[in-house]
Order: C-alpha cells, then sequence, then structure tokens
C-alpha cells in the first residue's frame, strides 16, 4: 500500500515519523517501506530534484502448529499423576521453550453458558517438552505455549476431566488433601515436577495464535 504524505506544515521538518498501529503487519512477510523525498527548487513545481530510500523488515512469526497430548484424559486428584507432551513444533528462531499450565471451566447457570477461568501456570518456562503434575478437580482445558527465541508463541489446549477423590464425606476428602500436602511439603522436592526449568514466565500475549485440539 502506498501513502504518501503532503501536508505543508511538515515540509520544513527535518524528521518525520510514520507510525503503525500494533498487529497491522501480518506474521513471517517481508516488507519493504520506502521515502520519497522531494525538493521543490522553484514555485512552479517545475525543477524537483527526487531521492528515494527504502528498509526492509521482516515480521516475526508464532512457531508452527505440531501436536499436544495430555495423557491420562481422566483422573483422580492427587492420585492421578497427568503427562503433558508436546511434540514436532517448529520455528526458524530457536531454541523453543514451553509452558503449561490449564484453565477451570464453570457452568454459569444464568446464562446457560460455560465460564472459563484465567490461565493458571503450572510450569516454569523451559526446554523441556515433557512435563508432569498433578491437576485439581474439575473440567480442564490443559494449555500449551510455545514460545520461540523472541517469546512470540502458539497456545494449544485440549480437555481434561479430573474427578474428586473417593470419601464418605468433605471433610474425609479434605483430610486426605491435607495429608498429602504434608507429605509432599516433608519432601525435598516441589508438588510439580519441572524439568529444564530456566525462568518463570507466561509470555507476551499479544498477537498469540490459538488453537484447540480435535
Amino acid at each position: 500500500k502506498d501513502i504518501k504524505i503532503d501536508d505543508k506544515s511538515i515540509r520544513n521538518k527535518r524528521i518525520i515519523n510514520f507510525i503503525l498501529d500494533p498487529l497491522s503487519l501480518e506474521p513471517d512477510i517481508a516488507y519493504t517501506f520506502y521515502l520519497n523525498a522531494n525538493l521543490i527548487l522553484d514555485n512552479m513545481n517545475q525543477n524537483i530534484i527526487s531521492s528515494i530510500a527504502s528498509i526492509e523488515i521482516f515480521t516475526n512469526g508464532s512457531p508452527l502448529p505440531g501436536t499436544f497430548h495430555v495423557s491420562p484424559t481422566t483422573g483422580i486428584e492427587i492420585n492421578d499423576i497427568f503427562t503433558f507432551n508436546v511434540i514436532n513444533w517448529q520455528d526458524i528462531d530457536l531454541p523453543l521453550s514451553y509452558l503449561y499450565g490449564f484453565r477451570q471451566t464453570h457452568n454459569n447457570s444464568n446464562s446457560n453458558s460455560n465460564i472459563h477461568s484465567n490461565f493458571q501456570v503450572l510450569s516454569m518456562k523451559s526446554g523441556s517438552t515433557i512435563f508432569e503434575s498433578i491437576l485439581p478437580i474439575g473440567q480442564l482445558t490443559i494449555m500449551a505455549r510455545v514460545f520461540d527465541v523472541y517469546d512470540a508463541f502458539t497456545e494449544i489446549s485440549t480437555n481434561v476431566k479430573v474427578s474428586a477423590l473417593s470419601a464418605s464425606n468433605n471433610d474425609e476428602r479434605i483430610e486426605q488433601i491435607n495429608n498429602f500436602m504434608i507429605a509432599s511439603l516433608s519432601k525435598s522436592g516441589p508438588l510439580l515436577k519441572m524439568t529444564d526449568a530456566e525462568s518463570i514466565d507466561i509470555g507476551n500475549a499479544d498477537g498469540a495464535i490459538q488453537i484447540k485440539n480435535t
């Protein structure tokens, strides 16, 4: 798209800014920007000296989709460990890093629709394509974010159902959970298994690509 600036108020200025709105350029495309400056030597616009400058930029795109699996797809809180696995993701801007988390789904009885919670981070952003964790009770949307070296990322998700512990009443269930927490905290390792952790970071979500497994 050619954009022509012909405003008398800026003709004598030495610095002119050309500003694009965020996300106005497509990813993974080479753009060439041209500046055409004319020096008018007479009032009749018949004696003109022109000069053209250009600059080329290549926009970054988020990693190209591979696959994302969670196993098992159903389980029991505390009892079952869920394994997340991302496979065959590609990008020219290496290395890739990965962040894992989930959203809980709650039914809104007033509008007969589902409400999704905010993204809950389970892991540190790292180079590990495999992650293991227990999960809370509920209908969960398990998510993986795949980052390139510039923090552009693609988000992919799949659904998992986690049931409550078997207990005669809620007090017994809470007691089992408390016992699990006490036992876990007495160990040297964290509750969540994290490998090759680098930094806690959920990245910049602007322009992220979202994919849902079917």
